[in-house]
């Protein structure tokens, strides 16, 4: 009984950390109200480092109690989802947008560990590092066309009707952003859809199927609200009362986000390649 508290207290404690449901409402306010890097370190190096962690205590010390385990994950898959995705559906500020991605995000890494099995934990790993890499790219296009020179607080109430005159100043750096949301949303060909594939792929191949069903009716939901940022940059009627005037993006920005944008296409072109690269070369680390 001792052993089984401890494990509920270890996974409570990692999930806290991590922002995952019901764990999570720390997150939205966090992220929101932190400095703009620092949100960004929140979005990517938890998520990277406590990966590793999650190896080591389920799949080396508390393996033998996957079965109790498994149903502390699926709860908490099943309300990641819901409340990362119905708190994404309305939200207009940036930075609580990219809180509750998060959110769901943490559900869908934590479907590969809900497996138990080595290909479950790899293409989790291979999840986790597309989204991190379109995370990145996402958050850094809007970093980049901050209003007010050295005015980042300002910032922290932007919304995404802010950016709609992209459209007249600069059409194919709003088509940068939005190939890297519809990847994000799970659009084939993109790579964010073939992350997914590989889950749901090793979902069914497990048996298990209330869970895949479950992920597949809350991905078309979360399809939604990253396609519902594009309407409102591009397709929604604009009020030019609400449109702030932007700096011009310099040319280091522009190559970063070319850069992570090349990476979505190489991702999208060669995903076995890459499957064996990170096979050989990166997973070793984590064990």
């Amino acid at each position: 009984m001792a052993i089984y508290n401890g494990l509920v207290f270890i996974t409570f404690g990692l999930f806290f950390k991590l922002g995952i449901a019901p764990f999570h409402f720390w997150v939205p306010g966090i992220y929101e109200n932190a400095p703009v890097l620092v949100t960004l370190i929140f979005l990517i190096l938890p998520k990277f480092i406590f990966f590793s962690l999650f190896i080591k205590f389920y799949f080396f010390i508390f393996f033998p109690f996957n079965t109790f385990i498994k149903l502390i994950f699926i709860s908490s898959i099943i309300l990641s989802f819901f409340f990362g995705s119905l708190g994404a559906l309305n939200q207009f500020k940036i930075k609580k947008f990219m809180a509750y991605s998060a959110i769901t995000n943490s559900g869908f890494i934590l479907l590969g560990f809900y497996t138990f099995n080595f290909e479950g934990l790899f293409t989790s790993f291979f999840y986790l590092i597309l989204y991190l890499v379109l995370t990145f790219t996402i958050y850094f296009f809007f970093i980049s066309f901050i209003p007010y020179r050295n005015s980042y607080s300002f910032f922290n109430n932007l919304t995404f009707t802010n950016y709609q005159s992209f459209l007249f100043l600069n059409p194919w750096i709003l088509f940068i952003l939005s190939f890297n949301l519809f990847s994000l949303a799970g659009i084939p060909p993109l790579s964010g859809f073939f992350s997914k594939f590989l889950l749901f792929n090793n979902l069914f191949d497990s048996n298990n199927l209330f869970i895949l069903i479950v992920s597949l009716i809350f991905s078309i939901i979360i399809a939604l609200y990253y396609i519902r940022i594009i309407k409102l940059l591009i397709f929604k009627n604009i009020n030019l009362k609400s449109i702030v005037l932007y700096y011009k993006l310099k040319y280091l920005n522009c190559i970063i986000l070319t850069l992570f944008t090349y990476i979505n296409i190489f991702f999208c072109l060669n995903p076995a390649i890459l499957l064996d690269f990170f096979y050989y070369q990166i997973f070793d680390l984590f064990i």
